[in-house]
Order: structure tokens, then C-alpha cells, then sequence
């Protein structure tokens, strides 16, 4: 479960509504155009392709209400396509832990904070051991 606070939002997921409209937008206009508008003027312009790749499936993910469970964990992000999507969501990590390893795969717990609201969000992320780095 996704654990929000410091946002008044309705649903059966406080506050991850945010999280889902901000993504729903990013995927209808495109980085280009979401850059443009974003004060932060995320994703940065010098992002690779491949970075840019995974900032496209981890909203995507969020658009799909990934990440909010260890049950329904974002998957195929990695740690930086993990990193690189909630930074153009203006997240940055706050706590970091392992809750599981299988021998192929680490579940992480991420609690990460908006930088200019302060809103808190849990969520979970799963790595594939070989693309960990």
C-alpha cells in the first residue's frame, strides 16, 4: 500500500492520485513538451535514450498503480530508471531499504519526498539482480 502524506486526495489510495495524473500527462503530451511546462524542466534534456525509455515504462507503471504493494511492485525500471522517473516527478529518495531477495531479483522499499511540497510516498521496486547497478 502506497502511504502518502501531506496531500488531501480522495480515492482508495490517499494520494497516489497525484502521482497517477502527473504520469497520465507526461505519457499524453511527451518529455518534450512536459519538460517545457515543468518548473523543474524535468526530464532533463540531456537524458539518454535509455534513460528516457525507462522514465516512459515507470509512468506507464504508475498510470498501471505499479509500485504501490510488495505484491505489485514496479518492475523492469532498475534502480536508476526507478530514480529517474520520480525525479521528474520532483521526488527525491528519503529512505531506502531491502525487503526481499530471491537470488534473482531485490524487492526495495523506497520512501521517497516531493521537493517542493513535502509529500511522503512508499513505494516498492523490484531489481532484477543483474541489472542492480
Amino acid at each position: 500500500m502506497v502511504k502518502i502524506t501531506g496531500i488531501d486526495s480522495s480515492g482508495p489510495t490517499p494520494g497516489f492520485g497525484y502521482l497517477v495524473c502527473k504520469a497520465e500527462r507526461y505519457l499524453a503530451i511527451g518529455p518534450d513538451k512536459y519538460r517545457k511546462a515543468d518548473y523543474f524542466k524535468m526530464p532533463p534534456v540531456d537524458s539518454s535514450p535509455e534513460t528516457m525509455a525507462a522514465i516512459h515504462r515507470g509512468m506507464e507503471q504508475i498510470c498501471q498503480r505499479k509500485g504501490t504493494s510488495r505484491e505489485n511492485p514496479f518492475v523492469n525500471l532498475g534502480v536508476h530508471g526507478f530514480h529517474a522517473t520520480l525525479a521528474t516527478l520532483h521526488f527525491e529518495l528519503e529512505r531506502q531499504s531491502i525487503e526481499a531477495t530471491d537470488g534473482e531479483a531485490i524487492l526495495d522499499r523506497m520512501r521517497m519526498k516531493h521537493r517542493v511540497t513535502g509529500m511522503v510516498v512508499e513505494l516498492f521496486n523490484k531489481v532484477s539482480i543483474d541489472s542492480a547497478s
